[in-house]
């Protein structure tokens, strides 16, 4: 796979859950994402070091392959849950159907928190 500059295939993870975070998960450098390798692989990564400029290079497109999936990555939502909206902030998240109409605040950036919540309709 190095050699013919070959990713394994990472289109069948979902990877929804991190693409809003794309900006953040660059900073993840070539070193990091061998360190991540090294941890899951020793054995896949001592044959990329291995091959020396090459395994080096590799490296660096394969970082730049996995940012590009994170950036595209689509929500396939399961079945009954939804996706909540954050007017403020933008940001996305999946909750259940039935439970959509109970969020009171964004667990990003706290929206809603401290607003007046509507008081119990009074029996009469």
């Amino acid at each position: 796979m190095v050699k013919e500059d070959r990713f394994p295939p990472l289109e069948h993870l979902d990877l929804w859950g991190v693409s809003d975070n794309a900006e953040h998960l660059e900073r993840i450098t070539s070193d990091r994402l061998i360190d991540f390798i090294a941890e899951a692989r020793p054995d896949l990564i001592t044959v990329i070091q291995d091959m020396g400029v090459q395994g080096g290079k590799y490296i660096i497109k394969l970082r730049l392959h996995i940012l590009g999936l994170l950036k595209h990555a689509e929500f396939k939502p399961e079945e009954n849950v939804v996706l909540a909206h954050c007017d403020k902030c933008g940001k996305k998240w999946p909750v259940k159907k039935d439970e959509a109409s109970s969020i009171t605040k964004c667990p990003f950036c706290g929206t809603g928190e401290d607003e007046p919540k509507e008081p119990p309709a009074e029996e009469e």
